[in-house]
């Protein structure tokens, strides 16, 4: 389909492929104030809108099972939007981009503006209907190089409502999750902060996301164990996770 719509990416992209990629992405803003971005025009042309819409659903796939591509088809719509203006995808674009910079080209500086982009592209081009996956994925992969990360907690709130009340219970799931794991990294009292986590892994067992719940039951073990309420603190046998039977199933 993409071939059909004239863009090019290989299936099994090189070292190189992506290294060109990412250098021809970086030449298309360098040298740019990044939050100018948010003053391009709205992209019109209705191939190019196509372009996006393609690529944008391919981000869960490539993510599980191609990495290599999702590099390409993010890198691919950022230059849509630099090229032929932003669209309500972009804030989500931009925020891909800055979650790359910042894993994997260790640019925190620039991560941190793409993403602050991201944030205010989602409210300037009323992308309501996906703003949770923006809000999840900057809070997850970007902030924190800046920000303390409790700063973080109140996104992924917003994001697992935003997504419940569109009806996407997958990334809902992940929303919670991350809100889950990031309060664990916050460093609460551990007694304040099971029963945190055992409501949150109650909220992703209601959306029957079974993955992320195993993912969220795995850090209540842990917590657990931290506790004391577990014979052997070394294993994650327990109430919230048992690694003997759940562990094979991953």
């Amino acid at each position: 389909m993409l071939k059909l719509l004239g863009v090019a990416l290989p299936e099994s992209p090189t070292q190189l492929d992506i290294q060109q990629r990412l250098e021809k992405t970086k030449a298309s803003w360098h040298g740019k104030n990044i939050e100018d971005l948010s003053n391009l025009p709205v992209m019109k042309d209705a191939k190019k809108l196509a372009d996006m819409r393609l690529l944008s659903s391919l981000f869960s796939a490539t993510f599980i099972a191609a990495p290599a591509l999702l590099l390409l088809t993010v890198c691919e719509q950022v230059n849509l939007s630099i090229n032929h203006g932003n669209v309500s995808f972009s804030a989500f674009v931009y925020a891909s981009y800055g979650t790359i910079l910042n894993g994997i080209l260790q640019d925190i500086e620039s991560a941190y503006q793409f993403g602050s982009l991201a944030l205010s592209l989602v409210e300037q081009l009323n992308a309501d209907s996906i703003n949770y996956r923006t809000f999840n994925l900057v809070a997850a992969t970007i902030l924190h190089g800046k920000i303390h990360i409790r700063e973080t907690i109140g996104l992924f709130q917003a994001s697992y409502e935003n997504a419940v009340e569109n009806g996407d219970l997958e990334w809902g799931g992940y929303a919670a999750h991350n809100k889950c794991l990031y309060f664990y990294f916050n460093g609460p009292e551990l007694m304040e902060l099971e029963p945190e986590i055992k409501t949150i892994s109650n909220t992703i067992a209601r959306l029957k996301q079974e993955t992320v719940l195993t993912w969220c039951q795995t850090h209540r073990q842990v917590v657990l164990n931290l506790l004391g309420q577990i014979e052997n603190p070394c294993r994650l046998q327990g109430v919230a996770y048992n690694e003997e039977t759940l562990l094979p199933l991953s």
